[in-house]
């Protein structure tokens, strides 16, 4: 589907109540196999709480559900956390980054996925096109 272009997620998220795994679930249901998710787990330092990391259950249940999602354990500021999944992407070479905070979500009725790779060509060639 996305061959031709490389699209990553960046997906922070901490959880600290097994009724949050069905967020959790949710957001990354939406996500095609065929896409890497980088997700960050861990709180923002500004906010404080009695852990620093997700529940284990919630670790447990991504690994045993999504092979595409890669798990990276950053407690820090929010720009700190959120350049984990910056400096993942551009380690990786990935062409685009698409940033999904936990409560977010492809909805089903709105996942075309074929669809935005073709945007993504068409903006490619403009954007090549204004650099001649």
């Amino acid at each position: 589907m996305l061959q031709d272009i490389s699209l990553t997620v960046g997906f922070p998220y901490f959880v600290t109540d097994p009724l949050q795994l069905y967020e959790i679930k949710r957001a990354l249901d939406g996500i095609p196999p065929d896409i890497k998710v980088y997700a960050i787990d861990g709180r923002f330092t500004e906010f404080p709480y009695n852990i620093d990391y997700s529940i284990p259950e919630c670790n447990q249940m991504i690994r045993a559900l999504y092979n595409n999602v890669e798990i990276h354990k950053v407690c820090a500021t929010q720009l700190v956390k959120r350049q984990t999944y910056l400096d993942l992407a551009g380690k990786d070479n990935v062409d685009y980054l698409m940033v999904m905070d936990s409560e977010e979500y492809v909805h089903p009725m709105c996942a075309d996925w074929a669809s935005w790779a073709i945007f993504t060509h068409e903006l490619e060639e403009h954007l090549s096109q204004d650099d001649l």
